[in-house]
């Protein structure tokens, strides 16, 4: 299957789980891990941080000044409309200015800015809470204005003109500072693979949520996870028998074996699709009026395909093999059972078991299923 073929694909219900696209599900993941919680612990740090603008000159040969000083306060975060995973964001302060005019008078002057900060999807897989650069068009003043006299009233518009800017400033000072910035970047490859060193590079390429949904895939399930994965087939032992063959079932065969150790190979072209074979190594014997032994080399060919189901979940989707795809190739040790006319039916007879016991074990779908909504919540 291909990266198109499965993104284009209606979602179809299989072994009772209902399947989504990649792309599908890269916007599923913004949607449950950019949360308010978490795009507040992002920018906790500005809540208190101070503001102190000035002593700056105003007016025709700077005949008034005016100091500014005061804090951020506890932003507000709200949901933003939209298909993008975006939220609204409302930053106060509170500043306490002093204006001189041959004489100083003192005024509160009440600050928001608002933004829309966006999570935006990089390479190579993470998530990046992205906030605009700041201009002095996104800060609001409320001044009493009531509270000055007529001969201050002047003063208001270009100590708000330079107040505005100075805020947009500083405030694109605290974000830009590094650890502001990387406690707006969350490694998502470094988290799937157990990596300590998160990459905090912060020159970004970005990519669609869709990408991002294939990147997570292409990086979660690897050759070497799916390797790893079936590693403990081997060494297992396998029991057939006994069955009934040749005519009239006249023939009794047992058999009793090892799985060897599976080998894995990612399909070319393809995203995550993997072809694994599983050897089975078989001692057989078919008792017809005396004992005929055999050896059995088998392989089991199985396809597993990582898959997206609803609502955010990851299955490792491995369909029961046929019956006619398992190879046995029946070595006689003796001529006598190598002149035993019943071996042909017994290889039928033999893939049979095989196909059934390989069905019973990939029927359990659960170890090979992860809920990755539930691990983000608990994250």
């Amino acid at each position: 299957m291909t990266e198109t073929d499965h993104d284009s694909a209606e979602p179809t219900t299989d072994r009772g789980l209902t399947w989504i696209s990649y792309g599908d599900f890269g916007s599923r993941f913004f949607d449950d891990a950019v949360t308010i919680d978490r795009i507040t612990a992002a920018i906790e740090g500005m809540a208190g941080k101070g503001i102190k603008i000035g002593p700056l000159q105003l007016g025709p040969a700077g005949l008034a000044g005016f100091v500014a000083e005061g804090n951020v306060g506890d932003p507000t975060i709200t949901r933003h409309e939209g298909s993008e995973v975006a939220y609204d964001l409302l930053v106060p302060a509170s500043l306490a200015v002093v204006l001189r005019l041959g004489q100083e008078i003192r005024i509160q002057v009440g600050v928001e800015i608002k933004l829309v900060l966006s999570a935006r999807a990089a390479r190579p897989l993470r998530i990046v809470i992205d906030i605009p650069r700041i201009t002095h068009r996104d800060v609001k003043l409320v001044v009493r204005a009531e509270a000055l006299g007529a001969a201050w009233q002047w003063l208001l518009e270009p100590m708000g003109e330079v107040i505005r800017r100075e805020v947009a400033t500083r405030l694109n000072a605290m974000l830009s500072e590094k650890d502001s910035l990387r406690g707006r970047i969350f490694d998502i490859a470094a988290r799937i693979n157990d990596d300590p060193k998160e990459n905090l590079d912060l020159n970004f390429t970005w990519m669609t949520y869709e990408e991002f949904g294939t990147e997570f895939y292409q990086t979660a399930i690897t050759q070497k996870r799916i390797e790893d994965g079936v590693a403990d087939l081997s060494g297992r032992e396998l029991t057939i028998g006994p069955l009934k063959a040749g005519p009239k079932n006249m023939a009794e065969v047992n058999a009793t074996g090892n799985i060897g150790t599976p080998k894995v190979a990612k399909r070319p072209g393809d995203i995550v699709v993997f072809d694994v074979l599983i050897p089975v190594t078989l001692d057989l014997t078919i008792a017809m009026g005396r004992q005929n032994h055999y050896t059995a080399e088998i392989g089991i060919p199985l396809v597993l395909t990582a898959r997206a189901a609803d609502y955010l979940v990851i299955v490792v989707d491995v369909p029961a093999p046929e019956v006619d795809d398992i190879k046995i190739d029946l070595k006689a040790k003796g001529l006598g059972a190598s002149m035993l006319g019943v071996v042909g039916n017994v290889n039928r007879e033999i893939a049979e078991q095989v196909a059934a016991v390989v069905a019973e074990e990939v029927a359990d779908q659960s170890g090979r299923t992860v809920d990755v909504a539930e691990r983000i919540a608990s994250a």
